[in-house]
């Protein structure tokens, strides 16, 4: 019997989801880490041995795989491309491959009808949208150094940026000079320097410290409440750069870590993109959903999608 799956490749590890012939969820299982744009080729090769390990564990026959969806990040590189159809066919996988950005995914993930808008404020920030009859907008996604606003990334930098400020007497005294010396186990600023620009220091290091920001905030420390502020401004910027390119659409999902665990900057992103909708006179009841299904269910939708339209 032929089988699908999906695959959401991330850079802590991978999601599978894995579908019968009808397209019918039969099962889920994880993966290690799967990223080509922070991993070797030979560590993204192990990753894809072990998948198909755990296939054939589970009496699943690689042959009879008739499809494989992938969602990452960096998948448009032609080199991605083609470094993962030669892998999969390395493990005797003989099906078709199709290959999304993990925005897609995410949007699928949370609406099966596979168009919409998706704000995603994970390590980075993008807003993606699709109508499916072929239209794409995006806004964002640009990386940390020219982009990213709202982004773990940017609050992780604006905690570590108010810390230094304080301590200079620039700006105002806040507890997150505390909670920034208390997570990194040291008592002075020069250290905490260090730490920032230590040459191994990584972005998701530096995002790691935007989950300060809601304990300071529900505290009433105004410096907090200002980069909470800032994050769903720049957040509502996204989404609006977007919906004004496609203002008929209402199905949005939130994803990412920044609007799926901070309550309170999801709720001040929301008031802030229904404001904007009511003043493009656009908003005939936007339908928001918080992203709940991991993104492997997004790409074995678009790949049964695409099924569709290659044999329709």
């Amino acid at each position: 019997m032929g089988f699908y799956i999906g695959i959401d490749g991330g850079g802590t590890g991978t999601k599978i989801s894995l579908a019968d012939e009808t397209y019918c969820l039969k099962e889920q299982f994880s993966a290690g880490a799967f990223n080509l744009n922070g991993q070797s080729r030979e560590q993204a090769r192990e990753t894809i041995r072990s998948i198909f390990r755990t296939l054939k564990e589970k009496g699943y026959r690689v042959e009879e795989c008739a499809g494989a969806g992938i969602g990452m990040a960096g998948i448009s590189n032609p080199e991605a491309g083609r470094f993962l159809h030669n892998a999969f066919r390395e493990e005797g996988f003989v099906g078709r491959m199709e290959l999304f950005g993990d925005h897609q995914t995410a949007l699928a993930a949370v609406w099966p009808e596979c168009h919409g808008i998706v704000l995603i404020a994970g390590t980075g920030s993008i807003c993606y949208g699709t109508d499916g009859m072929g239209l794409e907008v995006r806004s964002g996604g640009w990386g940390h150094i020219i982009g990213d606003e709202g982004s773990a990334y940017a609050i992780g930098r604006d905690i570590l940026r108010a810390v230094v400020r304080a301590f200079d007497g620039r700006d105002e005294q806040t507890v997150l000079s505390e909670a920034v010396h208390h997570k990194l186990g040291v008592g002075n600023i020069e250290e905490i320097v260090q730490y920032v620009y230590a040459p191994e220091r990584s972005k998701k290091e530096i995002a790691a410290f935007a989950t300060l920001l809601e304990p300071a905030a529900k505290a009433g420390d105004k410096k907090a409440q200002e980069i909470e502020r800032r994050c769903a401004d720049s957040l509502a910027q996204l989404f609006a750069a977007v919906r004004t390119k496609m203002p008929e659409e209402r199905n949005v999902a939130l994803a990412g870590s920044v609007l799926e665990k901070n309550e309170r900057i999801r709720e001040l992103t929301v008031e802030r993109m229904c404001k904007k909708a009511e003043d493009d006179n656009g908003n005939k009841g936007l339908q928001i959903r918080v992203s709940g299904n991991d993104a492997s269910i997004g790409a074995l939708r678009l790949l049964h999608q695409r099924e569709g339209v290659n044999h329709g």
